[in-house]
């Protein structure tokens, strides 16, 4: 009995070191600028330095980071935007400006993203992760929704409106929110030109009506300061 007793004590603290390891083997450590964001299982406990290091900011602009080809920048969220005097600060959010899809920035499961958009609080507690890609297909779409349902059950699927009816499906998790928002443009708004150089001419080129996605991962504790009050850029669609 002695032997086993002392087997089963030198092995729980092997135990717990390997649980500790597998726990930070999934936490983002390393630079955006260096390695693709694992959105899927993203640690809201990430510092916000170890994603957008100092190096990395923009030697022509004040507060944007270069990232690969993505250049994002930091804007102040007010309580009122248009009250000088009397508004008050309420959250930091981080929204690309360019982009390209040459770029991969971050993923969730299958899905690539070639721009991120992050929210923080005002002491850098990251409150959302946003991927958006500029371009999928319906079947893709369907893909991606049933591998969420068989996952974590089915989704509660909503429509919003902006500059046309969009659809939201919301899977709720224990620590997270997930909304994913596909949004189809049919480019009316576009303008397409095709440049010859040789000729020195430009031509217009046939519009290609399509699918855009978002995706976000919302920490639970901050969900009901985020969704459905952000109104810039792609975060205006977490509804």
């Amino acid at each position: 009995m002695k032997n086993k007793y002392n087997k089963n004590c030198y092995s729980f603290p092997l135990l717990i070191a390997s649980l500790l390891l597998m726990s930070s083997c999934n936490s983002q450590v390393k630079p955006l600028a260096e390695a693709t964001l694992a959105l899927e299982n993203f640690d809201f406990n990430t510092n916000v330095s170890s994603l957008l290091r100092e190096k990395d900011k923009s030697k022509e602009y004040e507060n944007f980071w270069n990232v690969k080809s993505m250049v994002i920048g930091i804007d102040t969220v007010f309580t009122d935007e248009f009250d000088d005097e009397n508004r008050k600060p309420i959250r930091l959010d981080y929204r690309p400006s360019v982009y390209s899809a040459r770029d991969k920035i971050a993923t969730f499961g299958d899905m690539n993203f070639y721009a991120i958009n992050m929210v923080t609080t005002l002491d850098n507690k990251i409150m959302v992760m946003s991927g958006s890609v500029p371009e999928v297909s319906e079947q893709e779409v369907k893909t991606f929704v049933s591998g969420m349902n068989k996952k974590h059950g089915d989704a509660v699927k909503t429509t919003d409106d902006f500059f046309g009816p969009y659809d939201i499906y919301t899977w709720k998790l224990a620590d997270r929110i997930i909304k994913y928002c596909v949004i189809y443009d049919d480019e009316s708004n576009v303008l397409k030109i095709e440049v010859d150089k040789e000729k020195k001419s430009l031509k217009g080129v046939e519009k290609t009506p399509h699918y855009k996605a978002y995706l976000f991962t919302i920490n639970n504790k901050y969900a009901d300061q985020v969704i459905g009050k952000m109104n810039t850029g792609d975060l205006l669609y977490c509804k």
